[in-house]
């Protein structure tokens, strides 16, 4: 996934590959606002890709990889009414629209 397309609220899909090609995992990968991006992989894979990302990173990156399975809760609410259900249970409006299906 090209991250730096990010900026601003984006979302992409990535997968996670090994050394000679082999799928780890699938990514749903989010701005999460600033510097930082949040990636969202099969559930319990926390801390197995929280290893795999951090076995390919060099001091002089400038990169730091964390766990944040315990902070964030993840639902996916999908259909044309998804935007509106999603404003009404926050209380407010989405601060960015949501993508349109394709």
């Amino acid at each position: 996934a090209d991250v730096n397309a990010l900026r601003g609220a984006g979302v992409a899909e990535s997968a996670v590959v090994d050394a000679a090609g082999n799928t780890q995992d699938l990514l749903t990968v989010l701005d999460g606002g600033g510097d930082e991006l949040l990636a969202l992989g099969e559930p319990g894979r926390g801390s197995e890709l929280h290893a795999f990302f951090d076995r390919y990173l060099f001091p002089a990156d400038a990169v730091s990889v964390a766990e944040a399975s315990g902070e964030y809760s993840c639902y996916e609410v999908v259909g044309e009414a998804a935007g509106s259900l999603l404003a009404d249970a926050l209380g407010s409006e989405l601060p960015h629209p949501l993508p349109a299906n394709g």
